[in-house]
């Protein structure tokens, strides 16, 4: 437990001693089905917890109610611990695309869940028209149509307001580090808009549990909560039962930090943030940049440059390369025509 208070949200109280590893996950109820999207939730707060007081952050209490997806569910009000000190708004946030590209696809649906330091929780969910037909393949994945979103505004006309919600905020969810957030500052660039995530930290779900259990977020709800995850791939549903693992891994291993910064740092040691340069290119220590992906992965940026430039020149025109990644390849292809030119 985060001295100084618990923000709490969703149900299962993870609270005590954790259970050793390899035991059995710990026994918390299932966190009902994702709200319907756009509905709004209902918050009570209560009181600071026994032993709060100055300077130290209280305990909320957030109460999720409404009808929800799962069948059989009567609207039942639900609790979850996250057993974390805030000292600004951690956001738990998931997409759904039309595709794994981060270059070629889009957005089409966002969900975050945004918990105050003070305790309070904002659940927003946005769909949006990505200007492009949905593939059928992710349609059977997460279930949007072109139908549900043809009257929707398209993402660069929501950026600021959501850039805004986002602001000074660190991060979380499951995933995020290799997909959601690689996405999403794609997604922001398009808008004119940059979306740092310097300074921010984020915790990966996915990186604790691969690096302790190895395994999806299904299997992470099995494992840790003792439930299945039926809405997954619902971006509500996702990041509900994304922050429940979350608590019921700070309560499991206690040998991880239970701050934001050392949860960050263990991701991020695990499982870095990577941008467009670097997963087109791995810098070697002499300074030369050597291709991570394409025909020419594993060779160096300057002997492709030297012997097969064409390839360079399709970088160039290529539809939504990085803009990094441009100035790279122009700046290596200006090297070698200098290098190549004859002398006066």
């Amino acid at each position: 437990m985060g001295a100084g208070g618990t923000a709490q949200y969703g149900r299962p109280d993870v609270r005590g001693s954790a259970a050793p590893r390899g035991g059995p996950p710990p026994s918390t109820p299932a966190l009902r089905g994702a709200a319907r999207a756009g509905q709004h939730c209902r918050r009570q707060t209560r009181g600071p917890p026994e032993g709060a007081g100055p300077g130290r952050p209280g305990s909320a209490l957030v109460r999720l109610g409404g009808r929800q997806r799962r069948l059989g569910d009567r609207g039942r009000s639900q609790t979850m611990r996250i057993p974390l000190t805030l000292d600004r708004p951690l956001v738990f946030l998931d997409l759904e695309t039309t595709g794994l590209s981060v270059s070629q696809d889009r957005i089409i649906e966002l969900a975050i869940i945004k918990v105050m330091p003070q305790g309070d929780v904002l659940e927003r969910v946005r769909r949006f028209n990505p200007g492009m037909p949905i593939p059928a393949a992710a349609t059977a994945v997460h279930g949007i149509t072109d139908e549900d979103i043809r009257d929707e505004a398209s993402f660069a006309q929501r950026a600021r307001s959501l850039a805004s919600l986002l602001d000074d905020c660190d991060l979380a969810g499951f995933n995020v580090r290799r997909f959601d957030l690689p996405m999403l500052v794609v997604e922001f660039r398009r808008a004119g808009l940059a979306f740092d995530l310097e300074g921010r930290r984020v915790v990966d779900v996915q990186a604790i549990f691969h690096h302790e259990e190895r395994r999806d977020l299904s299997a992470a709800a099995h494992f840790y909560l003792g439930r299945e995850h039926p809405e997954a791939h619902s971006a509500l549903g996702d990041i509900r039962t994304s922050a429940a693992v979350l608590s019921a891994q700070l309560a499991r291993y206690d040998h991880l930090p239970k701050d934001l910064t050392g949860l960050h740092q263990y991701c991020d040691e695990y499982m870095p943030i990577e941008s467009e340069l670097e997963r087109w290119f791995q810098s070697e220590s002499d300074g030369a940049r050597v291709f991570r992906r394409g025909k020419h992965r594993g060779r160096s940026l300057a002997e492709v440059a030297a012997h097969e430039p064409d390839y360079l020149l399709w970088m160039l025109g290529a539809e939504e390369m990085d803009g990094e990644v441009l100035d790279v390849v122009r700046a290596e292809l200006r090297i070698q025509t200098r290098d190549s030119a004859p002398p006066d």
